[in-house]
């Protein structure tokens, strides 16, 4: 049976004042659990230093075969995203319920709504 992911919700205005903070807490759900979720859908705004510490915890995750699965329900977040070249590297969920699943069942891009077994770069999920 799979542990269930550990979940870390980002604040409201996720901005750099923020990003220690939740950066620490990913890391540390990533030291405990295979899975870890950063969960944005209470997030309004989401700046350039936000979106560069998900992509360095993402990073960090690989590197020990771990996961970290962002869950992100606003266009315009999402939007932010794919600017930064990061819509194609982390699991991206359009809610929580979907990213709390066990294995990789399902993934969202700029492309459009959930597939099962895909990523959001097209390619078949592991």
């Amino acid at each position: 049976m799979d542990e269930q992911p550990m979940v870390v919700t980002a604040p409201i205005l996720f901005t750099a004042t923020k990003v220690k903070h939740v950066g620490g807490q990913l890391r540390a759900a990533l030291a405990r659990r295979p899975v870890a979720i950063a969960d944005l859908t209470r997030t309004w705004a989401c700046d350039v230093a936000a979106i560069a510490e998900l992509g360095m915890a993402h990073e960090q995750a690989r590197a020990v075969e771990r996961e970290l699965r962002i869950v992100i329900s606003s266009a315009s977040i999402l939007r932010q995203f794919v600017l930064a070249g990061l819509d194609a590297q982390p699991l991206i969920y359009p809610s929580l319920n979907l990213a709390s699943r066990p294995g990789r069942a399902t993934s969202v891009g700029p492309g459009g709504p959930p597939r099962q077994g895909a990523r959001a770069d097209g390619q078949a999920a592991l």
